[in-house]
């Protein structure tokens, strides 16, 4: 099921996922999510995407894996990026709409 999701200025991204449950704000809980969204080119960085600063041995690095992310050049400064994350909650401010895929 696909869901478009936004950010402060626009249109970020979608969503592939199975949702498990939603509420009236809509506040989705969703499982085997395949996030995709663009952003412009990287610049000169110490730290790959999506990882922040790095999370020391010991700590919670090692109870939840940081999913990988895979970045792909569109081109004119373009990047989509996307990941696999088995369960995710999104809060309602953030979906633009849901496509409903009947099977």
């Amino acid at each position: 099921m696909p869901i478009i999701t936004r950010n402060d200025t626009g249109i970020r991204g979608y969503l592939q996922a199975n949702v498990i449950a939603f509420d009236k704000q809509w506040n989705l809980a969703l499982t085997d999510v395949l996030e995709v969204w663009k952003r412009k080119g990287p610049r000169k960085r110490k730290v790959p995407p999506g990882l922040g600063t790095p999370v020391g041995n010991g700590t919670a690095a090692a109870v939840s894996p940081i999913p990988v992310v895979t970045e792909k050049p569109l081109g004119g400064g373009i990047w989509e990026c996307s990941r696999h994350i088995p369960q995710l909650m999104v809060r309602g401010e953030h979906i633009v709409i849901i496509n409903i895929v009947e099977r």
